[in-house]
């Protein structure tokens, strides 16, 4: 097929957004995302793309049988209260989609757990399931090859731990049982037969397990996981003997080959840093070609140098330089694609991708008054702790700035064990650097992404070893010539509100000032208030990631010590949070005014763990910079 890569290494970008003015206003970096989830229809026909439609996502469908003037033929108007949330084609005609709701005391909205289908055209439109009837929550696995009137869910209930699997017809909404997870919770792959083949489930104790079978009618035998840590799941080959799984585990992160005949595993693409972060198929998605890395910047290795679309990724990532590439769908028959791209400064934006002709046109951005031009570029640095440990951070200066000290801004992930900081396009630190801060993003240990070992070492190490590298960070970036030691700020969300007050309390002559967010602050009350100590599985975790000692608790929960802040405050909360539980806001409100330390808050009604109001998220972000400006004042940003 050599001319399939021939006529792909001349690729071209047909055509590109325009762009006026570079002072971006605060209301376009808060607003929620302009246009999401573009598909293509299996025939070529037709896109598919939500959009806002007087505020509420809408499901519009394009006519793009003429590329150059794609026509709207339809729009799926959801239920009242509700909008589109997610959609995938099944045949030429006919999507399902999930729904999400704004119900109750929140402005977020909610899944509503239902799945229903409509053709393009709007007619036909059915609710295939419902949470409230079939009382289980539903998970859309995949379509059907060569049977365009199925997909195939898998659902399990609070009293059935177990996985189910079925086929659904999007017509009739009858389905049928293919079979039973032998594991509690988790996830199952099928092969190309429907047939389960691997099963992987978590226990209460937070351990993984893993069972597969070497045919459709063997019996399941327990996966003896030889990697250490998580083996999970990424996909099968297209002959059906091969399961594909990420490890964690420490000098084996990355992707891994298990023999389903043999039971052997063989290491496909290994890093010494980091975890697999997303994985390159082939077109007809059977196929592993590569897998993506993220020690810093995205880092691509090429598993299979045979395969006849290898030419084609390599392609696509040479046209797409310095960005990341993620194929969201294809047709039935491999050759028009839709390719999302997006970096460290440009949003997710969609293209139209002719194969055959070696083609790219742009469709449309998530963001269209972001001009990527206008925004910062982000970079990756490795730098050592106190201890000797070796951590990652992300470094993004302002668009031109001098090569002196600025006023920086420490900004800590939540999490905090699981998520990481990541490479793409972030929109509250374009906003900062827009406003002339450097914004730096420690990848503390306990952050996920960087193996078992580093995720580990973070347990039970708050307000102590996790605090410090944020610390050590700080003084880099001032060592370093890049934040001037007198005006650094520390904000954060979640545990990165957590955070912020522990740096507060902890050093209280570093930071200039500190902004905390949904923050947890009483580590003993976590252990009271919250969704997660609901089921016994958080509660496991939090025993395990924070600690169970009162005294030990007590010691490392940053409110205990707020006679110690020296730096000006700002606490903000959601009154109807229940994850970082709004009563630790008050409790720190509280407490703050019985030591007399001065302090601003924002209580807002309606939202819960983050804002989604629009109106909200403005307020917010203007309290925001105007805290940063009045006690560290930017220098050189767009004002």
């Amino acid at each position: 097929m050599k001319w399939f890569t021939c006529a792909i290494l001349s690729i071209a970008i047909v055509a590109s957004p325009t762009y006026a003015a570079n002072e971006i206003p605060v209301e376009d970096f808060v607003a929620h995302p302009k246009y999401r989830n573009l598909q293509i229809s299996p025939d070529g026909r037709h896109l598919s793309v939500i959009a806002p439609v007087d505020g509420i996502n809408h499901l519009v469908f394009l006519d793009i049988t003429d590329i150059d003037h794609p026509e709207q033929v339809g729009v799926l108007q959801p239920p009242k209260d509700e909008e589109v949330a997610s959609v995938t084609w099944v045949n030429d005609e006919r999507v399902i989609l999930q729904t999400s709701v704004i119900q109750g005391s929140l402005e977020v909205p909610r899944s509503t757990g239902r799945i229903m289908a409509v053709n393009y055209d709007g007619t036909k439109k059915k609710v295939l399931w419902s949470v409230q009837e079939k009382k289980t929550f539903p998970q859309v696995l995949d379509t059907i090859e060569d049977e365009d009137d199925f997909i195939i869910v898998s659902h399990q209930g609070i009293s059935r731990a177990k996985p189910i699997v079925e086929r659904l017809n999007v017509y009739s909404g009858r389905s049928s049982r293919i079979g039973i997870s032998p594991l509690n919770r988790g996830s199952v792959l099928l092969d190309d037969d429907q047939n389960l083949r691997f099963a992987i489930g978590q226990d209460d104790e937070l351990e993984w397990n893993a069972a597969y079978r070497k045919d459709v009618d063997g019996e399941w035998q327990t996966f003896e996981n030889p990697l250490g840590g998580e083996a999970l799941p990424l996909g099968m080959s297209g002959d059906d003997r091969t399961v594909f799984l990420s490890s964690d585990a420490p000098n084996r992160m990355g992707v891994h080959a298990l023999n389903l005949e043999t039971g052997d595993v063989e290491a496909v693409a290994v890093h010494a840093s980091v975890e697999a972060n997303s994985m390159l198929w082939s077109r007809d998605g059977k196929e592993l070609i590569g897998v993506e890395f993220l020690p810093g910047l995205p880092e691509v290795r090429f598993v299979n140098d045979l395969h006849e679309d290898r030419g084609t990724w390599e392609s696509l990532l040479a046209a797409f330089a310095g960005m990341q590439v993620r194929v969201t769908s294809i047709t039935s028959d491999d050759n028009i694609a839709v390719v999302m791209t997006y970096s460290d400064k440009q949003p997710p934006t969609w293209y139209h991708f002719d194969i055959a002709n070696g083609k790219l046109q742009y469709l449309v951005g998530a963001f269209p008054t972001i001009d990527p031009a206008a925004m910062a570029a982000t970079e990756s640095h490795w730098i050592k702790a106190r201890d000797g440990l070796d951590f990652q951070l992300y470094v993004t200066k302002p668009l031109g700035a001098a090569d002196e000290p600025l006023p920086t801004i420490m900004y800590i992930h939540g999490g905090p064990h699981g998520p990481r900081d990541e490479w793409g396009y972030q929109a509250e630190k374009q906003m900062l650097a827009n406003r002339g801060y450097v914004v730096i993003q420690p990848n503390y240990r306990g952050s996920g992404g960087f193996g078992e070992t580093f995720e580990e070492t973070g347990h039970r190490k708050w307000y102590a070893e996790m605090q410090d590298d944020i610390t050590d960070a700080t003084n880099w970036a001032i060592e370093q010539g890049i934040a001037d030691a007198d005006k650094v700020c520390i904000y954060g969300a979640s545990y990165g509100g957590y955070a912020t007050l522990a740096g507060l309390t902890k050093e209280p002559d570093l930071y200039a000032c500190g902004f905390a967010f949904v923050g947890v602050y009483d580590l003993e009350l976590m252990h009271k208030y919250g969704d997660i100590q609901d089921r016994k599985q958080g509660r496991n975790f939090l025993d395990m990631a924070v600690g169970t000692d009162p005294a030990d608790l007590k010691a490392r929960s940053p409110i205990n010590h707020v006679a110690d802040i020296k730096a000006p405050l700002y606490i903000a909360h959601g009154k109807e949070d229940i994850r970082a539980h709004v009563e630790n806001f008050y409790q720190l409100r509280d407490r703050l005014e019985q030591e007399k330390i001065p302090f601003e808050q924002m209580l807002v009604e309606k939202e819960g763990h983050g804002f989604y109001k629009v109106e909200n998220r403005v307020h917010y972000a203007n309290e925001l910079l105007r805290f940063f400006d009045q006690h560290i004042g930017a220098a050189g940003g767009s004002k």
